[in-house]
């Protein structure tokens, strides 16, 4: 939650989180498919990890193509 009060992350959010965010940050959207979400995930990444830990880059590059995020 912390990352997205700055403002430049996002994340899909139980309604509870809610009342953790500024008002003018959040986006509601209502869809019936989202109901059929039951796992919470998460991924952050900092850039530092992967020099502090080698095998951190090979991590995040295999859940990026998995997750096909950042494309």
């Amino acid at each position: 939650m912390t990352a997205v009060r700055t403002g430049k992350f996002w994340a899909i959010v139980p309604e509870l989180a809610l009342r953790e965010l500024p008002a003018g940050l959040i986006d509601r959207i209502n869809d019936d498919a989202l109901a059929t979400l039951t796992r919470e995930a998460m991924l952050a990444w900092n850039p530092r990890l992967a020099r502090i830990r080698p095998g951190a880059a090979r991590v995040a590059a295999a859940l990026q193509a998995v997750l096909k995020i950042g494309v």
